[in-house]
């Protein structure tokens, strides 16, 4: 579960995240300031943004876009989301210095399997549609959020 967990929202950016291909709501919000995130965490899911004060309500609508409308799933971009992955992971194995980091991050967090680095046959077991029902189901409803305007 916890892969998926992780994988979730990366695959629901992949798939454009409010409901709507990232290049079309890019150009949607062609020239305006706003920007809205999503994170899942082990005990806590995250909505942050950042607009300008005349932007608010487009900040507001994505957010409410969020809980209203799902991503649509695309089997090919979830197999090109888990191919770059894997490369990634094959790079980190060579580098050195990745290598003494994720040796430290292991003995800092106590080999927890949430902090675990994804490892190639997590991703070959890798289940797309899993994972976006874990992102549809955390962001299902805005009941438990907390709203702060700074």
């Amino acid at each position: 579960l916890s892969v998926l967990a992780r994988y979730a929202c990366g695959l629901a950016r992949e798939y454009g995240t409010f409901g709507a291909p990232r290049a079309a709501l890019g150009d949607a919000l062609g020239g305006r300031r706003v920007s809205v995130s999503s994170e899942l965490h082990p005990y806590r899911r995250v909505l942050s943004g950042e607009c300008a004060a005349d932007e608010l309500e487009t900040l507001l609508s994505l957010v409410a876009r969020l809980f209203h409308d799902r991503p649509q799933r695309c089997a090919a971009r979830a197999r090109k989301l888990v191919e770059t992955s894997k490369e990634h992971i094959r790079e980190r194995a060579r580098d050195p210095g990745a290598r003494f980091a994720a040796r430290s991050d292991e003995l800092v967090t106590s080999g927890h399997p949430w902090w675990r680095p994804w490892a190639e046959a997590d991703l070959d077991d890798f289940d797309a549609d899993a994972a976006a029902d874990v992102f549809d189901a955390a962001f299902a409803s805005p009941d438990g959020f907390r709203v702060v305007v700074a």
